[in-house]
């Protein structure tokens, strides 16, 4: 049990446990000796004696402790899920800029392919043209200076030949 408090006694946390048989008295601070005591330098009440004085205080105190404790711990998971989005979103891009970079790469191939196949064929022209030309040479060189290739070369197209050649068969 709790012995009940009388005035200009020392209130301690021991002492102060209500019942129904004690009630405790507030803290006189007419009296230099418990003044001296319950309040803290500078003339200001000591947090203990008010909190016993004002247990709602203590209440909302607790209150914005654990709120702020709270605060602070979902605060530090919010972020840490956020890091955490952050790295998922940086793999997920590293992962598309990867396959852009092989799709380059392959089209890159593809296109040095066609060239190559381009070249070729241009190659395969160039061998042509030089065969037609070789061979239009050993024809013209076969030929000679006939009467075909003076006119062809004189500037005669074929309809004067061919009226010329008439007139020559016609005189015969």
């Amino acid at each position: 049990m709790c012995a009940p408090v009388t005035e200009g006694a020392r209130l301690t946390a021991a002492d102060h446990t209500p019942t129904d048989q004690a009630v405790a008295q507030p803290i006189r601070t007419d009296d230099p000796q418990t003044a001296s005591h319950s309040v803290g330098m500078g003339g200001r009440p000591r947090l203990r004696n008010q909190l016993l004085e004002n247990p709602l205080l203590s209440l909302f105190g607790a209150i914005i402790v654990v709120l702020l404790g709270y605060v602070l711990t979902t605060s530090s998971i919010r972020i840490t899920e956020t890091n955490e989005r952050i790295s998922r979103l940086d793999n997920r891009m590293e992962d598309r800029f990867n396959g852009i970079e092989d799709r380059i790469i392959r089209n890159d191939i593809r296109i040095e392919d066609r060239f190559n196949r381009i070249e070729s064929r241009i190659g395969s022209l160039e061998g042509s043209v030089t065969e037609v030309d070789r061979k239009l040479t050993a024809l013209i060189a076969a030929l000679g200076k006939t009467d075909e290739v003076e006119g062809a070369l004189s500037g005669d197209t074929g309809e004067t030949r061919s009226a010329r050649l008439l007139d020559e068969a016609a005189d015969t």
